[in-house]
């Protein structure tokens, strides 16, 4: 038997206070993947256990020029204008959920995604 408790989101930010990683995403990734953690709990008719640690090495958080500096092997934006930061950034939404799980974007151009 476990004793299931309901966490909204003020408590889902406070567990990453109180493991100490608090700095792991910003307000809006948290915002971002709490959403995404309750809408995939409701899909599937399952609690979720929350556990910080793995959603700390599960998902990232990454500003869209990051991803085209750590993925420039994989996403090729040579034909893009470097000035043009839409076309960039939907480059790079693309090649994010060609690869991976893309959970959302917070407001400052920044992906939330599952690691991979």
């Amino acid at each position: 038997m476990a004793i299931i408790q309901t966490v909204n989101f003020s408590r889902f930010c406070d567990a990453f206070y109180n493991a100490c990683c608090n700095d792991q995403f910003s307000y809006d990734a948290k915002r971002i993947i709490f959403d995404y953690i309750d809408e995939m709990s409701d899909d599937c008719g399952n609690d979720i256990e929350l556990d910080v640690v793995g959603i700390c090495c599960e998902y990232d958080e990454l500003h869209y020029e990051t991803v085209i500096s750590l993925y420039s092997n994989m996403l090729d934006v040579s034909e893009i204008d470097k000035n043009d930061e839409q076309a960039l950034i939907k480059a790079v939404e693309e090649f994010l959920q060609e690869n991976t799980t893309v959970c959302g974007k917070t407001k400052d151009d920044c992906f939330v995604f599952a690691q991979f």
